[in-house]
Order: structure tokens, then C-alpha cells, then sequence
């Protein structure tokens, strides 16, 4: 029995919030007290250590199902903060990629520019010529 008594998890791995923990204790003595004292049969010592035992053997079994919801919502919380931790750094990464992106465009423009001037070149002489000519009589 000393065993089961034993804590199964270290206090210093898990943060607990305790908050609520005095209602609750508050509440178990006020269900272990019972009735009142004055229509208590009277018992013997065996009786009463059995009788010990058991609300130990119940609280324990209480402690228990605590700890197992207390380690699945730490678990939670944990999976948790490893979604957050990656979303921040997806984040990271949109903002990177909006400044590519923006980037991307504006050399796309340049190239469009580049490409028109190229095309302007590599035309033969006299349509050269001409396009000045027809420049010149829009002046």
C-alpha cells in the first residue's frame, strides 16, 4: 500500500496551477466528516483504521485521476505551444515570400522594358528611321 502513496510524477516537471485546490480539499473534508458525531455508532479500532483506509484508498483514486487530466491537458498544452511555435514561423516565412514576390515583380517589369528596348534594336535601319520620322511629326 505504501507504494500507491508513492508520487509518480516530479513536482519540478510539471507546472501546476493550483488554483481551486482549497475548494476542493474543503469540499472532501466536509464529505469525510459525514453526519454528526452525536449519531456516529461507536467503533471499534480496527473499524475505524478500515474505514481510514478506504477514504485513503478514495482519495488516492481521486489524486490519480487528477494527475492522469493534469499530464493530458500539460500534453495539450504542449502540442499546443508546437503548433504556435509553427505558425510563427510559417509567418515568418509569408512575410519572406510577400518580399520575393514583390521583388519578382518588379524585375518582371524591368524585363518587359528590356524586351521592348531589344526589339527596338535589333529593327533594321530604315524602320528605325521611319519610327523617328513618325515621332517627329506627333511633336
Amino acid at each position: 500500500m505504501n507504494s500507491n502513496l508513492q508520487p509518480q510524477v516530479d513536482a519540478h516537471q510539471i507546472s501546476l496551477d493550483l488554483e481551486g485546490l482549497d475548494e476542493l480539499l474543503a469540499g472532501a473534508v466536509e464529505s469525510s466528516t459525514g453526519p454528526a458525531e452525536a449519531d456516529v455508532p461507536p467503533m471499534g479500532e480496527t473499524e475505524m483504521i478500515i474505514l481510514l483506509l478506504e477514504q485513503v484508498r478514495l482519495l488516492n483514486e481521486h489524486v490519480s485521476d487528477a494527475k492522469e487530466r493534469l499530464v493530458s491537458a500539460n500534453q495539450r498544452m504542449a502540442s499546443l505551444a508546437t503548433v504556435v511555435n509553427l505558425q510563427g514561423r510559417q509567418l515568418e516565412s509569408l512575410f519572406q515570400y510577400e518580399a520575393e514576390a514583390a521583388r519578382v515583380s518588379v524585375l518582371e517589369r524591368n524585363i518587359d522594358l528590356l524586351e521592348r528596348e531589344n526589339e527596338m534594336l535589333r529593327q533594321p535601319w530604315w524602320q528605325k528611321f521611319i519610327l523617328w520620322i513618325k515621332k517627329q511629326r506627333r511633336i
